[in-house]
């Protein structure tokens, strides 16, 4: 396939008008792709003939026929002539290939290329040899470890695995380069919709538990077989997905770096781990959870670390409710009946004994649900994720130093759960300025207890969480 690069193309755009229109598609990175066009005549009129503008317009689909043979392909564009003939559209992502409106919008593979497959599938490289000087040999050699993990769920087929480029034909100089790519097959069509939102975005988001940041594609291609319905045909119709988040850059697996100068490390390999796939259906089944939605904009580390914590322990918190919704319910069904039980007892008591002011104070401040710590949440999550002491002790080490500020606010801060709870409520409720940097340890400490408690859900098994773990802990 031959990529398009960032720039601008000129085209002829079906907006199912009698005739094309042309107009100018730009790509820029770091934002949505838009195009300019040129009507021959006005877009907009009014019953009388008058024009009002801007005036926008739904069009349910958009194509356009670069000069290049490429078809673009809008998703949900936003039409607007904000001057007479001339018009705006702008989608949040494109699919541009040469015949691709042949595929109807029905794709049954797609390949994805990002930097955090690289995390999840490990070292590409197991050996390399130089020459020593000591003999006449002059090569150079490279052992690929070439890691292929396959699963397979609902029916889509999911490979992860290097894609090795070496440039053999220079004559001063042979390198060898490794992509980490993912590829997923269905066995039926999918639109590209159906495919970003519930494969593409997932697979990310679970590439950013791995690894702790946020992770982006740098490349994303569809594809289908051609309307034969021969899918191992040579030719197989290619696109190539363009969105804002996307660089549309080859970037061979390489050593990155956080912000901090910490290596970036996933805590779990696909070697210890459930298969790709099984772990793709559960984040799936998780999607819905605040607590994912949580997790996903802490990943922004322009964020201060306070507002990285708060959403990390309201994700912590979010997911512990839901995991132990259940019991809870019968426990809050219980308390209803004690409550209602106690309320009536309160109403036999005679006037003599209980005056109305103490009787409204007590009707008025039992509440309605039963208490529950968020310290004792915090302290079943390290229990049940299996949390080594000696990370415990790292942990509580590491945020020290709030220990004196948390006890002067009336707060335990002598456990782990005590000081995290503490720290929240203290944030939360405004109380007292804490110092970024003073938080920021914290910070860290619930993010990491959040992806282990991600990792759980998983379907990791006791031996795989306990290697995540070390990962993490390492």
């Amino acid at each position: 396939m031959i990529y398009l690069e960032f720039g601008d193309y000129f085209g002829r755009f079906d907006l199912g008008t009698p005739h094309d229109v042309p107009g100018i598609l730009s790509l820029e990175a770091g934002k949505v792709p838009v195009a300019h066009l040129y009507l021959d005549e006005v877009l907009t009129k009014g019953r009388d003939g008058t024009v009002s503008l801007p005036a926008a317009h739904h069009f349910p689909r958009v194509v356009a026929r670069l000069a290049s043979r490429h078809d673009v392909l809008f998703d949900r564009p936003l039409v607007e002539e904000q001057f007479p003939k001339q018009v705006f559209v702008a989608a949040p992502w494109v699919l541009i290939g040469v015949d691709a409106a042949e595929a109807g919008d029905q794709w049954d593979s797609v390949e994805i290329y990002s930097p955090g497959i690289d995390a999840v599938l490990g070292n590409a490289v197991a050996s390399t040899t130089f020459p020593d000087g000591t003999t006449e040999s002059r090569s150079f050699s490279v052992e690929l470890t070439n890691p292929v993990f396959e699963s397979e769920q609902d029916d889509v087929a999911v490979v992860c695995q290097y894609y090795m480029s070496a440039n053999v034909f220079d004559p001063y100089q042979f390198g060898v380069r490794n992509f980490g790519q993912i590829r997923l097959r269905s066995i039926s069509t999918m639109n590209a919709r159906n495919w970003i939102t519930n494969w593409i975005d997932p697979l990310l988001s679970l590439l950013s538990v791995a690894t702790g940041q946020r992770e982006q594609a740098t490349r994303i291609i569809f594809a289908c077989g051609r309307k034969d319905g021969d899918k191992s045909s040579p030719n197989p119709i290619e696109a190539q997905l363009f969105r804002s988040s996307l660089s549309q850059t080859d970037e061979p697996a390489a050593r990155r770096f956080r912000p901090s100068g910490a290596l970036v490390e996933s805590i779990f390999l696909l070697s210890h781990a459930p298969p790709l796939a099984t772990m793709l259906a559960e984040w799936r089944s998780l999607r819905g959870e605040a607590a994912v939605q949580l997790f996903n904009i802490a990943r922004d580390r322009e964020l201060p670390a306070s507002v990285r914590f708060l959403l990390c322990m309201q994700a912590l918190e979010s997911l512990n409710t839901s995991q132990n919704a259940e019991k809870e319910t019968v426990e809050d069904a219980q308390y209803a009946d004690r409550r209602t039980v106690a309320l009536s007892q309160l109403a036999g008591v005679p006037s003599e004994q209980v005056d109305p002011t103490t009787r409204k104070f007590i009707k008025t401040n039992v509440p309605k649900k039963p208490a529950r710590s968020l310290a004792d949440r915090i302290k079943s999550m390290i229990e049940v994720c299996g949390v080594a002491e000696d990370r415990q002790g790292a942990w509580k080490q590491s945020t020290q130093e709030l220990v004196k500020i948390l006890s002067k606010l009336g707060y335990p801060a002598t456990t782990l759960h005590d000081r995290l709870a503490s720290l929240r409520n203290v944030i939360s409720h405004g109380r007292v300025h804490i110092a970024q940097h003073r938080i920021e340890p914290a910070a860290q400490v619930a993010d990491a207890l959040l992806r282990a408690e991600f990792v759980r859900c998983l379907r990791f098994d006791q031996s795989q969480i306990e290697f995540a773990l070390a990962q993490m802990n390492s």
